[in-house]
C-alpha cells in the first residue's frame, strides 16, 4: 500500500516539472547564421565629472550667503 501511495505521489510531482529542453537547445547558439552585435570599445570614464579642488573663496562672503537673513548682526 505504501509503495502504491509513493508511486502515485512521484507521478503527481513529475507532472509539475517543466519539459526538458529540445535537442536544438545548445546547438542553436553555435549557429553561424545567428545575428551578433559587432564588438565595440567604450570609454571607461565616459560620463564622469572632475571633482578637482576649487580655489579657496572668501569665507565671510560664503557665510553671509548661507546665513538666514534674520540672523544678521
Amino acid at each position: 500500500m505504501n509503495r502504491i501511495f509513493l508511486l502515485a505521489l512521484c507521478l503527481t510531482l513529475q507532472a509539475c516539472l517543466p519539459s526538458p529542453p529540445s535537442t536544438n537547445y545548445l546547438t542553436g547558439a553555435a549557429s553561424p547564421t545567428a545575428k551578433v552585435r559587432p564588438p565595440a570599445v567604450s570609454d571607461a570614464t565616459a560620463g564622469t565629472r572632475s571633482y578637482a579642488p576649487a580655489e579657496a573663496g572668501d569665507w565671510e562672503k560664503i557665510n553671509r550667503a548661507i546665513t538666514p537673513a534674520g540672523d544678521a548682526k
